[in-house]
């Protein structure tokens, strides 16, 4: 961290950006949470990382990713004090309310789409209300189970002085890892508001072409980047 020296004083460390890291959905595996500890311990010297998940109640297995019904019916609970151990230090935890899964949408589409976007929604909004008038510079958008390794494009460079979307340059998967500055993703993570014109528009519900679709709607600032994380199945 570069220090700034003022005349005949001592060097006053910089400012670490704030960095609010979600992470929403089902959580499957306690140890996922490893890799998001490497991943914290990695840039703890550059960024004041914070951790926010706002998941379900009950735990997804691990290779189910596209039938969560079945994860729905086995309704194992979600051990809260096992899961603050083992995601990064100070996480904050919020528990979904399983009232609002929603199993198939209006249209008879799968609802783990609509599902994903409302969780990733309400888990922004958990950021804002614990965070208070401590704004975060940057977010990024995780997931639970994913195996990160790295932040690809640095935050403060990405968007070259602009306010700026970072996504994968491949559209498949894009939706599951993504980050830019504080606004523009506070557009991105309000994707569940619009998800019936979403549907209606495409004729049918797929995450990443709806956020497609989003993004261009809202002309905002994208920069790619290389696919830098796994889904882990293990």
């Amino acid at each position: 961290v570069r220090a700034h020296q003022p005349r005949g004083g001592r060097a006053e460390p910089r400012r670490r950006p704030l960095v609010a890291v979600l992470l929403p959905g089902l959580v499957r595996s306690y140890a996922h949470g490893a890799h998001w500890r490497r991943f914290f311990a990695r840039y703890a010297d550059a960024y004041d990382l914070r951790a926010f998940l706002h998941v379900w109640p009950i735990r997804g297995a691990v290779g189910n990713n596209f039938s969560q019904e079945a994860d729905r019916c086995a309704e194992e609970p979600l051990d809260t004090e096992r899961l603050a151990r083992c995601y990064p230090d100070g996480a904050v935890i919020e528990l979904a309310d399983l009232r609002l899964w929603v199993s198939e949408d209006a249209e008879g589409h799968d609802g783990r789409f609509y599902n994903q976007w409302a969780m990733l929604q309400r888990c922004h909004e958990l950021m804002v209300r614990s965070l208070g008038a401590a704004a975060p510079d940057y977010v990024i958008r995780g997931r639970p189970d994913l195996r990160p390794s790295c932040i690809p494009r640095p935050l403060e460079a990405c968007g070259g002085g602009s306010p700026y979307l970072a996504l994968q340059d491949y559209l498949w998967g894009s939706d599951a890892y993504f980050y830019g500055d504080a606004a523009t993703m506070a557009t991105i993570c309000t994707l569940a508001q619009r998800y019936e014109e979403m549907t209606a528009r495409l004729g049918h519900a797929s995450s990443e072409p709806m956020m497609e679709a989003h993004i261009k709607d809202q002309r905002l600032n994208v920069v790619h980047f290389s696919r830098c994380f796994s889904i882990d199945r293990s």
